[in-house]
């Protein structure tokens, strides 16, 4: 019972940050009205995170990646 108590509080935390995400970075983008779902599926996943000593917070995105404008524009406004 524990577990599906956690569980319920991480997808709702998730949720949350997913939504101010949306309304803060994503305003005025075409991922403004997006669902969580899509917003996870076209931004999140299209990006690789890099882990390294120096810089952790640095996102290496695909030279191919149709949003990275959205993500730059997003990750700025989040900054």
């Amino acid at each position: 019972m524990r577990a599906n108590q956690l569980r319920l509080w991480l997808a709702s935390f998730a949720y949350v940050l997913l939504c101010a995400i949306r309304r803060v970075g994503l305003a005025h983008t075409q991922f403004a009205d997006a669902t969580c779902g899509t917003i996870r599926l076209k931004l999140f996943k299209a990006r690789r995170p890099r882990a390294h000593q120096r810089a952790p917070h640095q996102v290496a995105l695909a030279s191919a990646c149709p949003y990275a404008d959205e993500w730059r524009l997003a990750a700025a406004r989040l900054a």
